[in-house]
């Protein structure tokens, strides 16, 4: 969480939507899962309704966790992050445009990538497999989102591959705290991030650094 941001002790008080007084813990729920779904999270569980959840938790697939813990691990990780990122852009800073799909998926594989080591997994299952699916379709926008079919797939890959773009070339960990711990979301957290580390570059200037990288095909000098 210092990374990517805090699932307790909100800067609001209050909220008429969204439950901000926490348990120091969050539920995980063991349930069988559609047969492409690992897991999930789902932001109405954090709704003030009289009949629901009101609490942090997560779904995982039963199936999954009892063939591949490892997997099931960073699922968790995965969907973790996400109840980070909306508990940034919709219970804390209320951004109306906030918990992009491009965005928050980025951030959401970025954060398997980096914790890898620790979850004792593969890269095979394991965003960093993505890669293998952008280099044969890096055309693709990097906000653009499909929701269904082989390009959802794809639009995983390629934000995931932005993410580990940003990450390992401006700044590392400092970058993405300043861009988890802003005030901004989406386009405008990247651009913050960016300044906030000392590089003077916006948004729309790393995406065309980013393709830039993907042709320049000379070999590295000895």
């Amino acid at each position: 969480t210092d990374l990517f941001g805090s699932n307790k002790n909100y800067l609001v008080s209050m909220s008429d939507l969204y439950i901000t007084e926490i348990e120091d813990k969050v539920s995980i729920v063991v349930t069988k899962c559609e047969s492409d779904v690992n897991g999930y999270f789902a932001f109405g569980d954090l709704l003030k309704w009289s009949n629901g959840n009101q609490l942090q938790m997560f779904y995982i697939d039963s199936k999954l966790l009892k063939k591949n813990k490892n997997e099931a691990f960073i699922t968790l990780v995965h969907e973790f992050q996400h109840l980070l990122g909306f508990i940034h852009d919709k219970v804390v800073h209320n951004i109306r445009d906030g918990y992009e799909c491009w965005y928050t998926e980025m951030l959401s594989c970025l954060s398997e990538d980096i914790l890898l080591d620790c979850l004792g997994g593969n890269q095979w299952e394991n965003a960093v497999s993505l890669l293998y699916t952008f280099k044969r379709n890096y055309n693709y926008g990097v906000t653009c989102w499909y929701d269904y079919g082989e390009k959802n797939t794809v639009s995983y890959a390629v934000n995931y591959a932005f993410g580990a773009y940003l990450f390992r070339n401006y700044g590392g960990a400092d970058f993405l705290k300043s861009l988890t711990h802003s005030n901004y979301s989406g386009k405008e957290a990247v651009t913050f991030a960016l300044e906030a580390n000392g590089y003077n570059f916006t948004f729309d200037d790393v995406v065309k650094n980013f393709y830039q990288v993907l042709i320049n095909t000379l070999p590295a000098r000895s």
